[in-house]
């Protein structure tokens, strides 16, 4: 076995059907997709730095850029978001559901037991 931890989660189902298959668990991506988000402080700073030193219309140009990149990272984050959470909606829906079957299935089970003592 390797002293290794691995970043990544795995759920196991017993079923046929995978009801968390398409969410997405990878933790060391989530970790560096944050990261990208913020932002180290000392590459914002380097930023700020690099900002000063170009004209006006370079700095703009730049900042616009970063900006656009960084609406694309939170546009694939909300997207990710959005789908994990829907499969999670429809996990705990078709979980319910199969609860209220088996408390059906127990209640006739246990009116039988009754009728036949």
């Amino acid at each position: 076995m390797s002293d290794k931890q691995d970043d990544t989660t795995t759920i196991e189902t017993n079923g046929d059907d995978d009801l968390y298959g398409d969410l997405d668990v990878d933790v060391k991506n989530v970790a560096e997709k944050k990261k990208k988000m913020t932002g180290d402080t000392s590459t914002t700073n380097q930023h700020r730095r690099h900002y000063l030193q170009l004209d006006d219309g370079e700095s703009t140009r730049e900042e616009n850029k970063m900006l656009k990149e960084r609406i694309r990272t939170l546009e694939e984050e909300n997207l990710i978001l959005k789908r994990n959470i829907g499969t999670l909606f429809r996990t705990a829906k078709n979980e319910i559901q199969r609860k209220d079957g088996q408390i059906i299935r127990l209640q006739q089970q246990q009116q039988q037991q009754q009728q036949q003592d």
